[in-house]
């Protein structure tokens, strides 16, 4: 009998300590419910081609590739109720400061809409008004730049802070600094 305790209460210290450390650890992938850009969308696509693009002013081929990736993003959930995108991580849910909720579930589609930060106003004074303009936005990361800003820690000021001190030499801005790279199947 007293083996039966002994199996009993190791298995609840080892359930208690992986509940402990699973609250601030990393998830090893997407949460059911999330979906990418399936395959055939020129996503990701080859950097040096789209550099080749760039370089060579070839204004089609940048905009065909632009096309077929809002395509992918766009295309219907499997369930056919969403837009792919729109299965994708908020800001609120990328930059939270204090540990990740463990999946219970599926991802909820919850649409986050905020006016523009470049139309609110000063404290206390009116937001400027453009015929035209937008009036509402929201911010979507795909899994690999959502789990690139939680692994890397690039939601705490502090570590910010201090990437502006010791982070890599920025190779286009002199006396600038860098965080570190984003994984090529980012998409904002």
């Amino acid at each position: 009998m007293s083996r039966l305790y002994c199996i009993q209460a190791s298995g609840i210290v080892a359930a208690l300590a992986a509940g402990c450390t699973g609250a601030f650890a990393q998830a090893t992938g997407p949460q059911p419910g999330y979906f990418d850009i399936p395959a055939g969308f020129d996503f990701p696509a080859d950097k040096q081609t789209l550099e080749q693009y760039r370089t060579s002013g070839n204004l089609a081929a940048q905009r065909t590739h632009v096309w077929n990736v809002f395509a992918g993003m766009t295309q219907p959930t499997p369930d056919g109720k969403h837009a792919i995108f729109e299965t994708w991580y908020s800001e609120n849910e990328a930059f939270a400061t204090g540990p990740e909720p463990q999946a219970v579930g599926p991802r909820q589609v919850k649409r986050r809409f905020r006016n523009p930060q470049q139309l609110q106003g000063l404290p206390g004074q009116p937001a400027p008004q453009a015929a035209g303009s937008e009036l509402l936005s929201e911010v979507m990361f795909n899994y690999p730049n959502y789990n690139h800003i939680r692994s890397k820690a690039l939601f705490l000021q502090d570590n910010l802070i201090t990437l502006r001190q010791t982070g890599a030499a920025d190779p286009q801005i002199p006396n600038n600094r860098t965080v570190p790279p984003f994984p090529s199947r980012r998409c904002l």
